[in-house]
């Protein structure tokens, strides 16, 4: 039987949150582990009832007990939350902000409740299509959704077979209709003549360099190698925190 998990307050450097807790069998080992997800704070989910609302609408809830792998009836959350465990965490702090965004924004309020192996690769097709999003955002969701299909089917979840990731079928363009608009010398400065103190210094920054926002505001003035002329990117800011 699909286990309900529990929630616990914990304090956290922006304030308190709620946290789900729940247990999982390790298909590699046959281990029960605990695992954990913040749910929100609680400034946002004042209540117990509304932190299992947010839970809910996130399909957190785990089926990952035997029964269930055995079969097959895992659903699409079920595998996004091994994901998010186990293979998120491998990647960048920047791309694990990105990743998590696409799952819990997109991905899971669309498929999270739907059978995992019922998901046929039109649906998945036509929905992309209705996404008002631009292509290559709506291919970064797409191989999202793959890449969660084969690390389910790695960690044996679902069966190692083409058959069991319909993401391999679905056609998606990654091209940008995006028309970068080029500004002369002229225009440029005028906008400079708008800015002053912080937001011209990061402007001018950008602009020169070409780095992403985030490792520019994660940047200190001890970053700035005035020796060999160079700028070291050591840290970036992620959802308001450097790190």
């Amino acid at each position: 039987m699909a286990q309900r998990g529990w929630i616990t307050k914990q304090e956290r450097k922006k304030g308190p949150v709620w946290v789900y807790h729940w247990y999982v069998i390790k298909p590699e080992s046959g281990k029960r582990t605990e695992h954990n997800a913040v749910v929100g704070a609680l400034a946002i989910f004042p209540t117990e009832k509304e932190a299992w609302r947010e839970i809910d609408r996130r399909h957190l809830k785990p089926q990952l007990d035997q029964g269930a792998i055995r079969t097959g009836r895992l659903t699409f959350g079920d595998l996004a939350a091994s994901y998010l465990e186990n293979g998120v965490t491998k990647l960048a702090l920047t791309t694990q902000y990105n990743v998590k965004h696409y799952v819990n924004d997109f991905l899971l309020p669309r498929w999270g409740a739907s059978a995992a192996l019922d998901i046929q690769p039109l649906e998945i097709e036509q929905w992309l299509g209705s996404l008002k999003r631009s292509n290559p955002t709506k291919d970064k969701i797409r191989r999202i959704m793959s890449v969660i299909y084969t690390r389910a089917q790695k960690y044996g979840l679902v069966p190692r077979s083409d058959s069991s990731n319909p993401v391999k079928w679905v056609e998606q363009s990654a091209k940008s209709s995006y028309k970068p608009i080029v500004l002369d010398p002229a225009t440029a400065a005028k906008i400079f003549e708008q800015l002053s103190g912080f937001e011209l210094t990061l402007t001018i920054l950008v602009a020169a360099t070409g780095i992403r926002i985030s490792e520019a505001m994660g940047l200190k003035w001890t970053d700035i190698d005035y020796q060999d002329k160079q700028i070291n990117l050591r840290r970036v800011w992620v959802s308001n925190t450097i790190v």
